[in-house]
C-alpha cells in the first residue's frame, strides 16, 4: 500500500441518528496486508467542516479460528473451535448461504465472547436474530466465528473469520 488520498463518500446507516459506512468493494481487496504505521484520515462533511484522525496499525495477524464441531440438536447449533491466538473477543454470526446476515450473538452491540472462549451454543431464544426470520429444516447455513484484536484505544487492528456449514433441523 502506498501513500496518497482517496476519497470515499459514505452511506447513512437509517438505523442509527449519527452512524455512516463504506464498503471496500471486493475487487478492491488485496492479498497482502497493509504495512505497519500511523495512517492518517481527514474527514470532510457536507457542511465543508473537517476533521482529522489518525491511526496506527500494527503488524500482528490473526488466523481464523478452526471449527471443530457446528452440529445442529435439540433446536440449537452447538459449536466449538480451536483458540484463536491473540484474539480479544470473538462473536458469532449465522448467515443464509447468499451471506445475509439471519443470527448474531451481539445484542446492541454488546454480548462480546473473551478472545481465549471455545464455544458457544445458538438457539432461537439468544443472540440477535433477523427480524420475522424462520428458521426451516433442511436448510443449509453459514456459522461464522469471528475473532477480533484491537489496539490500546479500542482501535479494530485485526479481523479473521473461520467458517462452516450446518444444516438446521438434521442431527
Amino acid at each position: 500500500m502506498t501513500a496518497g488520498t482517496k476519497n470515499y463518500n459514505l452511506e447513512k446507516n437509517p438505523d442509527y441518528a449519527y452512524a455512516f459506512s463504506w464498503e471496500t468493494d471486493e475487487d478492491e481487496f488485496a492479498s497482502t496486508l497493509p504495512e505497519k504505521g500511523t495512517y492518517s484520515f481527514l474527514f470532510t462533511f457536507a457542511t465543508g467542516e473537517s476533521y482529522s484522525a489518525a491511526e496506527a496499525l500494527s503488524d500482528k495477524k490473526l488466523l481464523p479460528a478452526e471449527i471443530t464441531k457446528a452440529d445442529f440438536g435439540s433446536n440449537k447449533i452447538e459449536l466449538k473451535w480451536e483458540e484463536v491466538d491473540d484474539a480479544q473477543a470473538i462473536y458469532i454470526r449465522l448467515t443464509e448461504t447468499d451471506g445475509d446476515v439471519i443470527f448474531s450473538n451481539l445484542v446492541n452491540n454488546s454480548g462480546y465472547l473473551q478472545g481465549d472462549d471455545t464455544d458457544y451454543t445458538i438457539s432461537q431464544s439468544s443472540g440477535s436474530w433477523k427480524s420475522g426470520y424462520t428458521m426451516t429444516n433442511g436448510t443449509s447455513y453459514i456459522v461464522e466465528v469471528i475473532a477480533l484484536l484491537a489496539d490500546s484505544s479500542g482501535g479494530l487492528q485485526a479481523v479473521s473469520t473461520g467458517t462452516a456449514t450446518v444444516v438446521w433441523g438434521v442431527e
